[in-house]
C-alpha cells in the first residue's frame, strides 16, 4: 500500500506547477488531479503519471475522498483556488488523513472574504493600510465620484467562479453592471465598493511565501511587470523585487498579519500603491498556491513542497529573477508586442509551461475546439 498521495486542486499553470516541483523534489507517491469536466482538455491532460479525479460538482470531493482515503497514510491537499476552502473543514473532519496547509486557524473566512479581511486589519490596527471601501448597500459616486472599483467579496460561492474586479467609469457602466450581476442573482450584500488605486502593473506588489506562527517563515516579494487582461488582470511577467526598502516594509507587515491571523501554510497577499498617501495597501490575501509560485520555490530550494510534505530539502536555490506565463507570451508576439522579448531572452527567467508543452497544448486545445463545432 502507498503511504502518501497528493491531491491537486486545480488543471492550470498552478496545479502544473505544483506536479513540476513534485517531480523536482523526488516526489515517489501517487498524484491526483481534480478536474471539474473529464472531457474537457486542460494542461494537466500533457502530463505522465497522474490519476484525474472528476468532480462537476464541489460536492463530489467527498465520495472521491472516501474512495481513496483507506489506500493512504496520508493524502496531501494542495489547491488552486478558494472554492475548496469552502468544504475544506468538513473534508477534514470526515476524512483526518489528510493534510492541508493554507488557512486562518482563528477564523478560516478572513482570508476568502474580502470585506472580513478588511475588518480584520482594522481590529489589529492596520486600517491605515487598506483600500477605502463601502458595502454594496451603499452609494459608491458619493464616496468615491465617478470612477472606483467594483469587486465580489468573494472569489468563489457554492464552488461556482465569481466575477472578476471591475473598474467602473461613470453611472451608465456602473448601472449596466448593476444589473448584469443582479440578473445573474447576486444581491449587494456580495459585493463592496473600493477607492481606485494605482492600476500600473509595477504598483501591484505582492509577499509571498510559507508562513508559520512559530517563527518558521520564509517570504520574498514580487511583483507584476506585464498583466492579462490589463489593467487588473493575473501577472503574466512578474519579477523579484530587489529594494531592500520596499522588502522590508512589506515583509514586516505581512508578518504582523499572518501572526495575527494564526495564519499557517502558503499564500500570496497582495499590495498595490497609493499615490495619494505615498504607502502600499493591502487588496487581498490569497491562502492557497499562486499561479507564480515557481518563482519562489527556484529562489527557496523548493521550500514550500518541502515545509507543505515535511520533508527535508536537499535542492538549492537557483536565482531567478523573472516568471514568465508562456501562453500570454506568445500571445503578445502575435500581437507584435515586443515588450515581453526581453523577459523571454533572459538567463535569469523560469518559462512556465515550458515552450513545447505550450505549443503542444495550444494544438491540443485548438483541434478540440474544431472538434467541438463539427
Amino acid at each position: 500500500m502507498p503511504k502518501e498521495a497528493v491531491v491537486i486542486g486545480g488543471t492550470y499553470i498552478n496545479a502544473y506547477s505544483i506536479f513540476c516541483g513534485l517531480s523536482k523534489i523526488g516526489w515517489k507517491g501517487d498524484v491526483y488531479f481534480i478536474k471539474e469536466r473529464r472531457s474537457q482538455f486542460s494542461l494537466i491532460d500533457l502530463l505522465p503519471q497522474k490519476r484525474i479525479a472528476d468532480v462537476s460538482r464541489l460536492q463530489d470531493i467527498f465520495p472521491f475522498f472516501s474512495g481513496i482515503s483507506q489506500k493512504y497514510r496520508r493524502l496531501y491537499f494542495m489547491v488552486t483556488d478558494e472554492k475548496f476552502h469552502e468544504v475544506i473543514h468538513n473534508l477534514i473532519r470526515d476524512f483526518p488523513n489528510i493534510v492541508f496547509w493554507g488557512y486562518s486557524r482563528n477564523d478560516p473566512e478572513i482570508a476568502t472574504d474580502k470585506v472580513r479581511f478588511y475588518e480584520f486589519l482594522k481590529d489589529i490596527s492596520m486600517g491605515k493600510l487598506i483600500p477605502d471601501y463601502i458595502s454594496g448597500s451603499e452609494n459608491p459616486f458619493d464616496r468615491f465620484g465617478d470612477i472606483f472599483i467594483f469587486r465580489m467579496r468573494k472569489s468563489w460561492d457554492k464552488g461556482k467562479k465569481l466575477p472578476r474586479v471591475k473598474i467602473i467609469r461613470g453611472k451608465r457602466e456602473f448601472e449596466n453592471y448593476l444589473s448584469f450581476l443582479q440578473d445573474k442573482g447576486f444581491s449587494k450584500r456580495d459585493w463592496c465598493y473600493q477607492e481606485l488605486l494605482d492600476i500600473a502593473p509595477e504598483h501591484n506588489v505582492s509577499v509571498v511565501g510559507w508562513h508559520e506562527p512559530n517563527g518558521n517563515h520564509k517570504y520574498l516579494v514580487t511583483r507584476k511587470v506585464l498583466s492579462h487582461p490589463d489593467p487588473t488582470g493575473n501577472g503574466d511577467v512578474v519579477e523579484l523585487v530587489e529594494n531592500q526598502n520596499i522588502i522590508d516594509s512589506l515583509t514586516g507587515i505581512t508578518k504582523k498579519v499572518l501572526d495575527s491571523m494564526d495564519y499557517i501554510g502558503p499564500f500570496e497577499l497582495e499590495f498595490v500603491f497609493d499615490k495619494k498617501s505615498m504607502t502600499y495597501k493591502m487588496i487581498e490575501l490569497n491562502p492557497r498556491f499562486w499561479m507564480q509560485h515557481l518563482l519562489f520555490e527556484m529562489n527557496t530550494g523548493f521550500l514550500l513542497l518541502h515545509r507543505y510534505l515535511s520533508m527535508s530539502s536537499n535542492l538549492s536555490p537557483v536565482y531567478t529573477r523573472y516568471w514568465i506565463n508562456t501562453f500570454y507570451s506568445v500571445f503578445r508576439l502575435l500581437k507584435f508586442n515586443w515588450k515581453v522579448l526581453r523577459y523571454l531572452l533572459s538567463s535569469n527567467s523560469i518559462h512556465i509551461p515550458p515552450v513545447n508543452i505550450a505549443l503542444r497544448y495550444a494544438l491540443y486545445y485548438i483541434f478540440q475546439k474544431i472538434q467541438n463545432r463539427l
